[in-house]
C-alpha cells in the first residue's frame, strides 16, 4: 500500500506544478495566434479596458462607501437619484443663470445645496460643465498668523482665467487630508487635472452629507502634477493650528511651484444650456 501511495504521489506532483504554467499560458494568449484559429467570417475585437474609468469609479464608489457605510438602502437609493440626468442638468441650469462676481450668499447657498445632494451627478457629468471664477484662494488670518502685506497687495495685479471646460470625465485621485484626524468632519481631496476639490463627509450618523468646501483650480500650472500633500499640509498647518509657516509655504511653496490658485463654482453653460 506504501508503495502505492508514492507512486500516486510521484505522479500527481508534476499535474500540480504545471497548473500555474498553463494559467499563465491563457492570460498571455497571443490576439495573432486567436486570430489565425478564428472562423472564417467572423471578427474577433480585443475587449478594451479602460482603466481611467475603472479608476473613476473605484473612486466614486469609495465616496459612496464612506457616505453610506453600511446603508445599502440608503446607498442604493441615492444612487438612483442620481440617474435623471436631464431632470438634474435642468436644474443646474436654473441656479447657473444666477452665475455673477461677485455671487450673493442666496446664490452661494443654492450652488452648494445641489452640490451636496447631487455630488455623484456632479462628478459623472463633469465634462458637461464649466468651471467659472468667484475669487483667489487665500488663507483667512488665524491669531497672529496670516499672509504677507505684499503677496495681499499684489493680487489685483494678477491675471485672471475667468473659466475652464473639462474634455472627460476621468477623476484622477482621492486623498484623505491631515487635518482629518483634527476637524468635526472627514476631510478629503479630489483631484481632477488642475482642479482640486476640497470635501468633507460629515461624521454624523444617519445624516451623513457630502459637502464640497472648495473647487481650487491652478490655471498657470505647468502641468496636472499638483501635489495634494502640499495642499492638506498647508491648511493643517495655517487654519487647524494657526502656524505662520503654514501661510509662508502657501506663498513660497505652492504659489511659486503651481502659480496662484483660483476659486470658482461648476455651472452648467454656454452650449449645454437647456
Amino acid at each position: 500500500m506504501n508503495k502505492l501511495n508514492n507512486l500516486l504521489t510521484k505522479l500527481s506532483l508534476p499535474l500540480i506544478i504545471s497548473t500555474p504554467i498553463l494559467t499563465v499560458s491563457c492570460a498571455s494568449y497571443d490576439y495573432s495566434k486567436l486570430k489565425s484559429e478564428r472562423p472564417s467570417g467572423f471578427d474577433y475585437v480585443p475587449k478594451i479596458i479602460d482603466q481611467s474609468q475603472i479608476k473613476t469609479d473605484k473612486i466614486i464608489e469609495c465616496i459612496l462607501n464612506q457616505q453610506f457605510k453600511n446603508d445599502e438602502v440608503g446607498k442604493t437609493e441615492f444612487v438612483k437619484s442620481q440617474e435623471n440626468n436631464e431632470l438634474l442638468l435642468q436644474e443646474l441650469a436654473a441656479i447657473s443663470k444666477e452665475y455673477s462676481r461677485p455671487m450673493t450668499q442666496e446664490t452661494i447657498a443654492k450652488f452648494n445645496d445641489f452640490y451636496t445632494k447631487n455630488w455623484m451627478f456632479l462628478l459623472r457629468n463633469i465634462d458637461k460643465l464649466t468651471w467659472k471664477y468667484t475669487n483667489w484662494w487665500t488663507l483667512e488670518p488665524k491669531g497672529n498668523a496670516k499672509h504677507s502685506e505684499s503677496f495681499i497687495e499684489n493680487l489685483d495685479n494678477k491675471e485672471i482665467q475667468n473659466d475652464f471646460k473639462f474634455t472627460n470625465n476621468y477623476l484622477d485621485k482621492l486623498e484623505v487630508g491631515d487635518e482629518s484626524r483634527e476637524s468635526p468632519d472627514d476631510v478629503f481631496y479630489l483631484k481632477k487635472d488642475k482642479l482640486i476639490i476640497r470635501m468633507f463627509i460629515t461624521r454624523q450618523q444617519g445624516t451623513k452629507k457630502v459637502i464640497f468646501d472648495k473647487f481650487i483650480y491652478f490655471p498657470w500650472a505647468r502641468n496636472n502634477n499638483i501635489a495634494i500633500k502640499l495642499i492638506s499640509d498647508i491648511v493643517h498647518n495655517a487654519i487647524i493650528h494657526h502656524n505662520q509657516e503654514g501661510y509662508n509655504s502657501f506663498e513660497h511653496d505652492l504659489v511659486v511651484n503651481y502659480g496662484l490658485p483660483e476659486l470658482g463654482v461648476l455651472i452648467l453653460g454656454d452650449k449645454n444650456e437647456i
